[in-house]
C-alpha cells in the first residue's frame, strides 16, 4: 500500500507545529478565516491536489519527499507527521495559499494618518480593502505569478506577500 499525498496534506496540516508556522505567514484575518471558516480546510486539500495533478514533476517530488519518511508499504500514521514538515512541502503549502488565497479581499483596515500611495491621496481614518489575490497575481511582485511554482520560497526566503523572510 502507498502512502498517499492527500493522507499527507491533511495530516500535516493538523499538525499543531504546522498551524504555528502558517500564523506568521498568513495575513490574520485570513488565518481567521482559515481557522474559523467549515469550507477552507476542505477547499485547500482541493485546491493543492488539483495543482499537484496539474504539475505531475512537482507531484513526483513530494512524494518522494513523503516516501523516503514512510516508504509505500504502509500508510501514513499521526507518528509520523513530526518527520514530515521539510521545506519543499512547506513551498507547496506557501504556493498554495499564494494563488488561491482563502480571502480574496483581506480584513477591512483602517488608516490611522494621511498618506499617499500611488499617487493617491488617503484620508485618515479611511477604510482600506486590500485585494490579496491581485498582489499575489502581480508580476512585478512574484515571477511567472499565474504559475504553480512552490520553489519560488525555495532560497528567495519569500513569504505569501513577496516579502523577504527566514524560513521557519
Amino acid at each position: 500500500m502507498q502512502a498517499h499525498l492527500g493522507h499527507v496534506l491533511i495530516g500535516a496540516i493538523l499538525y499543531q507545529n504546522v498551524l504555528v508556522r502558517w500564523f506568521h505567514m498568513m495575513p490574520t484575518g485570513s488565518f481567521k478565516v482559515a481557522l474559523f471558516s467549515g469550507t477552507a480546510f476542505p477547499s485547500f486539500v482541493h485546491r493543492t491536489s488539483r495543482e499537484l495533478l496539474r504539475n505531475p514533476h512537482i507531484m513526483e517530488k513530494a512524494q518522494a519527499k513523503m516516501d523516503s519518511v514512510v516508504g509505500r508499504e504502509r500508510l501514513v500514521e499521526e507518528s509520523d507527521l513530526p518527520n514530515f514538515w521539510n521545506p519543499y512541502l512547506n513551498a507547496i503549502v506557501r504556493e498554495t495559499f499564494r494563488l488561491h488565497p482563502v480571502g480574496a479581499i483581506l480584513v477591512p483596515h483602517l488608516s490611522t494618518e494621511d498618506c499617499e500611495n500611488q499617487g493617491y491621496k488617503i484620508p485618515a481614518r479611511t477604510t482600506l480593502f486590500v485585494n490579496t489575490w491581485a498582489i499575489q497575481r502581480d508580476p512585478n511582485v512574484y515571477e511567472r505569478p499565474l504559475d504553480f511554482y512552490p520553489e519560488r520560497f525555495l532560497g528567495h526566503r519569500k513569504d505569501v506577500h513577496g516579502q523577504e523572510t527566514s524560513d521557519r
